[in-house]
C-alpha cells in the first residue's frame, strides 16, 4: 500500500486557549490523545511524533497559532493512517480541557478524506471572514480583543456569550446587546459591564464546558436567564431559527419584568408625591 493510500484521511480541530501557549504545547497535547489510545507502552514521550509516524498512525501534524497577551487560537491539522479511528480521535480531542496550564476548548472542524479537505478549508476561511465582516458592519467592536455588539453599552440588559463567533452569529438576527466572556476565563471586563445592567442573559454552549461556565457565572453574577445551546452543540453552530426559539421566550420575560418594574417605580413615585 502506498503512502498516499495509507494516509488518506484528515482531522482538523480548531481551538481556543485562554493563555499564551506555543505550537509545541498544542501539538503535544493533541498527540497525547492518540498516544494514550494506541501506544501507551512507556516509550519516551518526547519521541511521540516519530513513533506515531513509524507505526503508521499519522504522517504529519500542522499547528497554526495566533496569540495575544491573553489568548491563543488556531487549528491543528493531522493527516492520519487508515488504521486510526478518526471519529473516535476527534471526539476525544474535543474533550480536552487544558493546554499546558491554561483552560482550552477544541472544536471539530473536519474529519474525512484528505482529498476533500481543501474544500473545507476554503469554506472555513470564507465563513470566518464573513463572520468578522458581519461583526464590523453591524457595529461590533473590540474591547481590548473582547468582542461585543454595537448596543452592549447602551441597552439596559445584556446577553453574555462565550466567544467572538457567538457575538457575530447573534448579530445576524439583530441581537446587538451582546458581550463575549472570553470562554472559561470569564473576563472581568465582561463581568463588570454585566453588573451595570438591569437584566443579564447568559447563553452558553451546549457541552460540559458551557454548563460549567453557566454555573460559574451564576455564582458571581445575578443571571436572570441562563440558557444552554442544544446538547453537544455550540451557540455559533445553531441555526438562526433555533437561536430565536431559545432566546425569544427568555427575552420576552425579562422585557416584561423591566416594564413592570418601571411601572412600579412610577406608581411608587406618584404615591410618594401624594
Amino acid at each position: 500500500m502506498s503512502g498516499a493510500q495509507r494516509f488518506k484521511n484528515t482531522i482538523c480541530m480548531h481551538y481556543t486557549v485562554h493563555g499564551k501557549v506555543s505550537e509545541y504545547q498544542v501539538e503535544s497535547t493533541v498527540l497525547s490523545v492518540i498516544w494514550d489510545e494506541y501506544v501507551s507502552d512507556g516509550t519516551i514521550f518526547n519521541q511521540t511524533l516519530r513513533v506515531l509516524k513509524n507505526m503508521g498512525y499519522i504522517s504529519s501534524v500542522k499547528v497554526d497559532v495566533e496569540s495575544n497577551d491573553k489568548d491563543t487560537i488556531g487549528s491543528v491539522i493531522i493527516h492520519v493512517g487508515s488504521n486510526l479511528d478518526c471519529g473516535l480521535m476527534s471526539s476525544k480531542i474535543k474533550r480536552l480541557g487544558w493546554v499546558h496550564k491554561f483552560p482550552a476548548k477544541f472544536k471539530t472542524g473536519y474529519v474525512g478524506p484528505t482529498s476533500k479537505f481543501s474544500n473545507y478549508m476554503t469554506s472555513h476561511m470564507l465563513n470566518r471572514a464573513t463572520a468578522n465582516s458581519a461583526l464590523a458592519s453591524d457595529g461590533g467592536a473590540d474591547l481590548g480583543k473582547l468582542k461585543h455588539g454595537r448596543t452592549a453599552y447602551q441597552e439596559k440588559w445584556i446577553i453574555l456569550v462565550e466567544g467572538a463567533a457567538d457575538v457575530a452569529h447573534l448579530a445576524r438576527i439583530e441581537y446587538q446587546n451582546t458581550m463575549e466572556i472570553g470562554g472559561a476565563r470569564l473576563d472581568d471586563r465582561a463581568l463588570d459591564l454585566a453588573r451595570t445592567k438591569e437584566k443579564v442573559v447568559a447563553f452558553m454552549d451546549g457541552d460540559d464546558k458551557g454548563a460549567d461556565n453557566l454555573r460559574r457565572l451564576r455564582s458571581i453574577l445575578n443571571i436572570d436567564e441562563g440558557l444552554l445551546a442544544d446538547r453537544g452543540v455550540e451557540v455559533e453552530e445553531l441555526g438562526l431559527d433555533r437561536i430565536m426559539d431559545l432566546l425569544k421566550p427568555a427575552v420576552k420575560r425579562i422585557k416584561k419584568e423591566m416594564r413592570d418594574g418601571s411601572r412600579k417605580s412610577r406608581t411608587d413615585a406618584h404615591t410618594a408625591e401624594i
